[in-house]
C-alpha cells in the first residue's frame, strides 16, 4: 500500500517544483510590470483623490474640475467622434481588404501592406505636411489659384486626421483578419454554396461566425493604435491644433507640461475606466453572439 503513496506523492512534488520553476522564470517579468505599470497606476489613483496643499482626502474634487473644463470636454468629444468614425471604417475596409486578399500566397502583398507601419513617424509627418500645408502639393494641384488651404489647420483637419490613422494601420488589420478568415471551415462553405446559398447568407451564417472570435482582439489593437495616432497629430500641428483635432492626449501633454498633476491624474482615471467598462461591454456582447451562434 505505500508504494501507490510514494508514486503519487512523487508525481504531485514533481508538478509542483515544475510550477515553482515556471514562476521563478516568470518573475524577472512580472516584477517589471509592477514596478512600472501597477504600482504607478495605484499611485495614479491617490493623487487624483489627494490634495496638493493639505494633502488630505480630497474626495472627488478634482474629477469634477477636470469634467467641467472645458477644454476637456472637448478634448474627449473629439476623442469619441475620432474613435467612433475611424474604428469601425478600419475595421470594414481591412474585413474587405482580407476577404479579397486571403487567397494569396505570395508575401509581397503583406510586405506593401505593413509598409507603413515600417515608416518612421517624423517622416510620415514630414510628408504630411508636404501634402496637406497651405501651398502644399495638395494644394497646388487643386486650389492653387484661389490662394491656398491649409488641410491640416482647418475644418478639413478631421478628414486628414482620419486618413492618416486609415493608411497606417489598415495594412496591419488586413493581416489579423487574414488569419480569422483562413480560420472559415471551407468544406461547410462548399456545401453551403452547393445547396444554393448566397454569397450574403453565407457570409452571415458560416463566414461571420467563424471570424466573430477574432474581432474582440483586432478591435482592441485597433483602439490601442488609434490613441497612438497623437503622435502623428502633435508633429504635424504642435501643442495646440485646430479644435476639431485637439484630442485627450493634447490636454494630458499641456497639463504635464503646466504641472497639473492632479487634474493629470484624475482625467487618466477616468479615460482608463470609460475605456475598461467598454472592453468588458464589447467583450459580454461577442461571448452572447457566440453562445447564440454555438446553439443555432
Amino acid at each position: 500500500m505505500k508504494q501507490p503513496y510514494r508514486k503519487s506523492r512523487t508525481k504531485w512534488r514533481s508538478i509542483f517544483r515544475s510550477r515553482l520553476w515556471g514562476f521563478w522564470m516568470l518573475l524577472p517579468s512580472m516584477a517589471g510590470t509592477a514596478a512600472f505599470h501597477v504600482l504607478p497606476m495605484f499611485q495614479v489613483l491617490k493623487q487624483s483623490v489627494t490634495d496638493d496643499r493639505s494633502g488630505g482626502f480630497a474626495g472627488w474634487e478634482h474629477y469634477r474640475e477636470v469634467l467641467d473644463n472645458g477644454s476637456f470636454r472637448l478634448a474627449a468629444q473629439n476623442t469619441v467622434r475620432f474613435l467612433g468614425v475611424c474604428v469601425p471604417l478600419l475595421l470594414a475596409l481591412s474585413l474587405l481588404g482580407a476577404l479579397l486578399f486571403y487567397r494569396e500566397k505570395g508575401d509581397l502583398r503583406k510586405t506593401l501592406a505593413l509598409l507603413p507601419m515600417a515608416i518612421p513617424v517624423a517622416s510620415m509627418a514630414r510628408i504630411w505636411k508636404v501634402l496637406f500645408r497651405r501651398y502644399g502639393l495638395l494644394d497646388r494641384l487643386f486650389c492653387g489659384r484661389t490662394g491656398g488651404v491649409d488641410y491640416i489647420g482647418s475644418r478639413w483637419a478631421f478628414g486628414v486626421l482620419v486618413l492618416t490613422y486609415i493608411w497606417r494601420n489598415v495594412g496591419y488589420d488586413i493581416i489579423l483578419w487574414t488569419a480569422a478568415v483562413r480560420s472559415v471551415n471551407r468544406e461547410l462553405d462548399e456545401a453551403a454554396q452547393v445547396d444554393g446559398a448566397g454569397r450574403a447568407q453565407r457570409f452571415v451564417r458560416i463566414w461571420l461566425p467563424h471570424i466573430l472570435p477574432y474581432a474582440g482582439v483586432i478591435l482592441l489593437l485597433s483602439l490601442l493604435n488609434a490613441f497612438k495616432a497623437f503622435r502623428e497629430v502633435y508633429l504635424m500641428a504642435g501643442e495646440y491644433p485646430n479644435k476639431t483635432i485637439y484630442l485627450l492626449q493634447h490636454i494630458f501633454n499641456n497639463w504635464l507640461l503646466h504641472y497639473r498633476f492632479t487634474d493629470l491624474c484624475a482625467g487618466a482615471v477616468l479615460v482608463i475606466g470609460a475605456v475598461g467598462i467598454l472592453s468588458v461591454l464589447f467583450q459580454r456582447l461577442l461571448e452572447r453572439d457566440g453562445e447564440s451562434g454555438g446553439d443555432e
